[in-house]
């Protein structure tokens, strides 16, 4: 599953070394105990006397406490750890936040034609009732690109909503979601979609702990988000913070944080977690940004130099800004617009979608497993309806999006993959057949089943293939299926989405099982040209059901095999060998 990391500051490897930044460190101040369920607070008393330790605060939604310490932070949290009662404690590290200096000779959002945003917008703008939260230094509530998608907004700090002490959260907020086709300032790659913003760091060099940080997720979680970004991190593992995480994905909501900007390959949490989409950097040219955080722990990539969004910078303004922090909520953007096209998918099918569709551009494979992400190819792959607001006139014209293939019928109540198909040359009087099914995604055999597939009088067979989305995620698949002595057909591209799909394969002859191969060697050969000539006689002669090849060579099922027949079996022959779609 996708990982993911946000952005932020290059930090020592220790497990419990403190954060450096620059030429400042920031350790960590507090401790993060968790007991065990059941545990007294006679008990937990007794704990802080003998470890001389405080507790500052009780995090109900995540169950956790808060303490401060007096002594070595290391000895503490190892001694803390040989009590009974304490299922783990951990330093309260702060996360980090912060990015390269801006870059002003660029001009414009050049990161969304190269995602190929405004031809996904052709598909869908987004829905206003998914919402990306931001769980970051805070958002301007009043600035004219925000003001109008803020959906909530949530602090845990003692300060106000705004990111006036650390400008960071308005920059990130505005990638993914600032007001869209508004006559004013930029566009955000999720057009219509909403903004949850979760304040969780004003003070100590704006760097949060991971308490505040999981706090925020669960927050998040509990008021509707589809989707969380987190552009910021440090090198230590976090309990407390991938339990958080875990909740999340527990509750079908996607996680995706920024890779980091150190330039090295350490990876970064809560970016290296599972089930975190980790995002690195990538330049104009689209290749690694050289401040990016790379590797094979690295998921995903988006542009993350030069971005312009929206910022909070003494008022209400817009800046160009580098890091993997402005990477993060691009693909958040795209996930959010996935989400939207198909509300129905889950948070496992979106993030195969982001892998699967992205672009191989260099690096892929080294600095990050699947690719530079593509706005595009991302939500047709996502199927569904989705919801797409009609652009008003004012909208500057997108690039139309090439078409593709039709979508199949859908039967929504159902939960299986129906195939309709139909085998010329085959009894179709009887009840069923076995007929073999393989489905191929990203060139990877993901079903095989045989199976008896009823029929109509019309030799139309329903083979229904139970829970594909077990196995198969929206988007392109290719079909192999073959029946009793007919060749097998192979239909190398129709669209899969989700549960309930049906694929019709009989609304084109170009995918009818091929017919005429009386000799059953799956192939068309001048031997069978010849059978067919030998049974048609006088223009046309009765099939007999008692012979199989005879059955066979009635390429039109009408009972008689006649000169169509053989005009159709010329047409499937060529070279004197035409070897079935195999």
């Amino acid at each position: 599953m996708l990982k993911g990391f946000l952005f932020f500051v290059i930090c020592v490897i220790s497990f419990f070394n403190p954060i450096t930044i620059g030429a400042q460190t920031v350790t960590p101040d507090a401790l993060i105990i968790k007991f065990k369920d059941g545990t007294t607070e006679i008990a937990k008393q007794r704990i802080y006397s003998q470890t001389q330790t405080t507790r500052t605060n009780f995090l109900s939604a995540i169950n956790i406490e808060t303490v401060n310490f007096t002594g070595n932070l290391n000895q503490i949290v190892t001694d803390l750890n040989t009590y009974a009662e304490v299922e783990y404690a951990e330093p309260d590290y702060y996360r980090n936040f912060s990015f390269t200096p801006n870059d002003p000779s660029y001009a414009s959002q050049y990161h969304l034609p190269i995602i190929s945003a405004n031809t996904a917008w052709d598909i869908t703008k987004g829905l206003a009732t998914v919402y990306v939260a931001d769980i970051d230094t805070g958002i301007s509530t009043n600035h004219p690109d925000l003001i109008n998608k803020i959906y909530k907004t949530h602090n845990l700090t003692n300060s106000g909503m705004t990111d006036s002490e650390c400008p960071h959260g308005s920059s990130v907020a505005g990638v993914f979601g600032a007001e869209t086709n508004n006559s004013l300032g930029v566009s955000s790659v999720g057009f219509n979609i909403k903004i949850i913003a979760v304040k969780i760091s004003a003070t100590n060099k704006c760097s949060p702990t991971v308490s505040k940080i999981a706090e925020g997720i669960r927050w998040a979680v509990d008021n509707g988000a589809q989707v969380i970004n987190i552009s910021g991190g440090s090198p230590q593992k976090s309990e407390t913070e991938r339990l958080a995480i875990e909740y999340a994905w527990g509750k079908n909501v996607l996680v995706i944080a920024s890779a980091g900007n150190e330039g090295t390959t350490i990876p970064n949490y809560p970016a290296n977690y599972p089930n975190v989409v980790s995002v690195a950097a990538t330049n104009q040219s689209d290749k690694k940004a050289g401040f990016s955080t790379y590797g094979s722990w690295v998921d995903i990539a988006a542009p993350g130099v030069g971005i312009l969004t929206t910022a909070y910078n003494g008022g209400n303004t817009y800046q160009k800004l580098d890091g993997t922090s402005f990477s993060a909520p691009i693909v958040a953007g795209v996930a959010a617009l996935i989400k939207s096209k198909n509300p129905n998918l889950t948070n496992t099918q979106i993030s195969d979608i982001l892998c699967n569709t992205a672009d191989k551009i260099q690096g892929t494979g080294t600095n990050w497993r699947c690719g530079r992400v593509n706005a595009e190819a991302a939500v047709k792959a996502a199927g569904g309806g989705g919801s797409p607001t009609p652009t008003p006139s004012s909208t500057p014209s997108p690039s139309p999006s090439p078409t593709g293939s039709p979508a199949p019928t859908s039967t929504p109540s159902a939960n299986d993959l129906i195939i309709k198909t139909r085998f010329q040359g085959i009894d179709v009087t009887a009840n069923s057949q076995p007929i073999t099914t393989n489905i191929y995604q990203n060139g990877t055999l993901k079903i095989t089943t045989t199976q008896e597939a009823t029929s109509n009088s019309n030799g139309t067979y329903n083979v229904r293939l139970t829970n594909p989305q077990n196995a198969l995620i929206p988007g392109t698949v290719a079909i192999k299926i073959k029946g009793p002595s007919h060749l097998q057909k192979s239909v190398p591209s129709v669209i899969y989405t989700g549960p309930g799909t049906t694929i019709d394969l009989t609304q084109s002859e170009s995918q009818i099982l091929l017919a005429g191969d009386t000799t059953n060697d799956n192939k068309i050969t001048i031997e069978d040209i010849s059978n067919i000539s030998r049974y048609y006689t006088d223009f046309s002669v009765a099939v007999d059901n008692n012979d199989t090849s005879m059955k066979s060579a009635d390429i039109t099922k009408d009972g008689t095999i006649t000169i169509q027949d053989l005009a159709l079996a010329s047409i499937n022959w060529s070279d004197l060998t035409v070897v079935g779609d195999q």
